[in-house]
């Protein structure tokens, strides 16, 4: 969904592998990643429900991040508590690893727990539909951040040169039959189509 808006997208892992935290920061930073996002989903000893965002505690971009994604997934599911949350160590770092690596190489970190796994909020995500809300979720988060249009523009498709000619000498009443002339300049009759589209475009005043 982001790539499809022009976001470049990078998985800190395509393999069945277990890179440490750090190696995962390292990945992030070769990339020159603007923001690291965590996906994971929760467990809390048999309840539990709602979604948390955790993020650092220094304010850097994650801020603006956890408060765009918490409030696309407001949108699909409830908060567990505040929604929001810092954590930290007794030296007051930020006590998750992601995020603590990050921010020290200077790439804002996230850690985004949609759902819980082990009570009836599963039902969230044992769907495709559920997996897509929350993807979608994140995806649209990412382009608010990011300022970027949501919407994706169809693409206004190009008339070729040799149709506008054609078209043009029939306004100029030089022609009835625009097909034959764009065949023409096309190459599909006996016509150097690269001489007759120079001439017959200056003569009417299009050009490439």
């Amino acid at each position: 969904m982001l790539e499809a808006r022009g976001i470049a997208v990078e998985l800190t892992r395509t393999e069945d592998e277990c890179p440490s935290l750090q190696e995962r920061a390292q990945r992030a930073r070769a990339w020159g990643a603007d923001l690291l996002i965590s996906i994971h989903h929760n467990a809390g000893g048999g309840g539990g429900a709602g979604y948390e965002i955790f993020k650092s505690v220094k304010a850097t971009l994650d801020d603006n991040m956890a408060v765009m994604l918490a409030g696309e997934y407001s949108k699909v599911q409830k908060a567990h508590g505040v929604g929001i949350f810092t954590k930290t160590l007794a030296t007051g770092r930020d006590y998750y690893g992601i995020i603590r690596y990050n921010v020290a190489l200077g790439i804002p970190a996230i850690i985004s727990e949609y759902c819980y796994l082990d009570s009836p909020d599963v039902l969230h995500i044992n769907t495709d539909e559920g997996i897509y809300k929350e993807a979608e979720a994140i995806a649209k988060a990412g382009c608010r951040l990011c300022g970027v249009d949501w919407e994706i523009k169809p693409l206004t498709p190009v008339t070729p040169i040799e149709e506008r000619i054609a078209l043009a000498m029939v306004d100029k009443g030089w022609s009835k039959d625009p097909a034959y002339w764009q065949a023409c300049m096309e190459g599909k009759r006996a016509a150097d189509s690269i001489s007759l589209v120079t001439i017959l475009g200056k003569a009417v005043g299009i050009s490439e």
